[in-house]
């Protein structure tokens, strides 16, 4: 073609031509190394141009030394790939600054690179796996953490951690948070004793005080080691001092929910039938390898994000499913420790009792509530005409009321409605305002006086009740609370119907 230019080149292993219209000529320019920042996520080329293939992804704001341009795209090095970037995405990056975060603790989301310095074409020290919890100690920013893993020091990526709230000790296994819970202890009940009792008070109450050989001998029946025992009811009681282990002589606050802890708490007819039924269970369930609670045979820890979903690839042991809060394997470890200090040497020689005892029944207790607490249901009730029946009577919808009389440890329900008695298991307490709303149950927070008035004097007390009594408060015709014209005071119902008055400050409602 008269007047046109052609190019031979040479393309996929083959000579062919184009018109020099249709390409630049450019050639690389090389420059000073420096650092430039992704303004958006873009991608690492095999060459330089819109059609070459895309070798990976480079998230926002990462950084990257750069020293080559050909055209309109760099020749970088980016996760140890060698590839090509559009300029146009890219800009000097400012000076990286460096931010102390006080030890915070972040999990990896992917397989991370551990880099000698906060950008990714740094050198490559160590690839650290998923789910490996670090502990960041500064933030740069250009959201880079400084973290240290398997003897290494560096930098890795913010795109490929996430913050996290974590019981793991990230450090050795030797300490009562690791230890076989089904080895046996050398404490002693006096040692137990004496712990308790310089954590108690003089004239305080606990139920603990003197209970220490009950911890010995259920560990010795059950081949659980007596010292977690202890230091299992220490931390979930307060040292005997709870409401729950008072009212209910439950130190572990066993079959408690969140939404209602104490009334869903399970109820004992005394400490030694607590702490063998917790001994019994904790071995044929969290202890025993068959079962489906089982973690691993030690304390633990658990590992949650910031929005408190647990994150199963970094949680292990008794603290997997047990509680809710993830140091609660390190809280009951601190107190074995103050009891006896820990010794290396006896658990390494120590052997675990595998005989795993039968589940144990659900221990005879209930809570009876007054007979005038008046509720509402929010959802659909089944109803049957005794506990544990497995013929529902009727079933009853959203809006109807009734009073409710009772809730036993295997959580049923006893009710009545229009003077007839039924029983439930349709209500979860660990959910309960779904299905009901309970209008004037009050329970005492401690022991207090029950007045003729609504004022203190020494001449208008009527009776004193103990902690954790239930009582009726009085419902006005609007449905509200009866109270005195200060707010301060609950009319209260006796079960015989006569009126008292007890300060609010002692009383808290339940189920509401």
């Amino acid at each position: 073609m008269v007047g046109k230019i052609w190019y031979q080149i040479n393309y996929n292993g083959q000579n062919l031509y184009v018109k020099s219209e249709d390409v630049t000529a450019n050639s690389f320019t090389t420059f000073t190394a420096t650092n430039y920042k992704t303004l958006n996520a873009t991608y690492l080329y095999e060459s330089f141009g819109n059609v070459s293939k895309q070798l990976t992804q480079i998230p926002k704001d990462t950084v990257i030394s750069i020293s080559e341009k050909i055209g309109d795209w760099y020749r970088v090095k980016y996760n140890d790939i060698n590839g090509y970037v559009k300029a146009v995405d890219f800009e000097k990056s400012d000076v990286v600054t460096i931010t102390n975060i006080t030890d915070t603790t972040y999990i990896t989301t992917s397989e991370l690179n551990l880099r000698q310095t906060y950008d990714a074409s740094s050198p490559l020290l160590i690839v650290i796996p998923v789910n490996m919890v670090l502990i960041a100690t500064d933030k740069t920013s250009n959201n880079w953490y400084k973290v240290s893993y398997n003897g290494k020091t560096g930098y890795v990526s913010g795109t490929y951690i996430k913050q996290v709230k974590t019981g793991d000790p990230m450090t050795s296994r030797d300490s009562y948070q690791f230890i076989d819970l089904r080895t046996p202890s050398p404490v002693t009940a006096t040692q137990i004793n004496n712990y308790i009792a310089s954590n108690v008070t003089s004239g305080v109450k606990s139920i603990l005080t003197g209970q220490g050989q009950l911890f010995v001998d259920a560990g010795n029946k059950y081949g659980v080691n007596a010292l977690y025992l202890a230091a299992h009811a220490i931390h979930e009681s307060g040292f005997g001092k709870s409401q729950i282990s008072l009212g209910k002589n439950n130190l572990f606050g066993f079959g408690s929910y969140d939404a209602t802890p104490y009334i869903a708490s399970y109820k004992f007819m005394s400490v030694q039938e607590n702490v063998e039924y917790i001994a019994r269970s904790i071995k044929s369930t969290y202890l025993n390898p068959s079962n489906w609670k089982y973690h691993g045979a030690y304390l633990g820890f658990s590992t949650k994000d910031m929005n408190n979903v647990r994150i199963d690839p970094a949680s292990e042991g008794m603290n997997f499913y047990y509680a809710t809060d993830p140091n609660w394997g390190i809280l009951i470890a601190q107190h074995m420790q103050k009891i006896l200090p820990f010794d290396k040497a006896y658990y390494d020689k120590a052997q675990p009792n595998t005989i795993i005892p039968g589940s144990p029944p659900t221990p005879v207790g209930s809570d009876v509530f007054p007979a005038s607490i008046q509720a509402v249901t929010k959802g659909n009730i089944d109803l049957y005409a005794a506990k544990g029946d497995t013929a529902k009577v009727k079933s009853i919808a959203a809006g109807t009321d009734f009073l409710l009389l009772e809730k036993t440890n295997d959580y049923w329900i006893k009710l009545s409605i229009d003077g007839n008695v039924f029983w439930t298991n349709s209500i979860k307490l660990n959910a309960y305002s779904q299905t009901l709303s309970v209008k004037n149950l009050g329970r005492t927070t401690g022991g207090v006086n029950l007045r003729s008035s609504a004022t203190i004097t020494g001449s208008n007390i009527i009776d004193t009740l103990n902690a954790n009594t239930y009582v009726s408060i009085v419902l006005n015709t609007d449905g509200t609370l009866a109270m005195d014209s200060t707010k301060k005071w609950f009319k209260i119902q006796l079960e015989d119907g006569s009126l008292g008055w007890i300060s609010s400050s002692y009383i808290k409602q339940e189920l509401k």
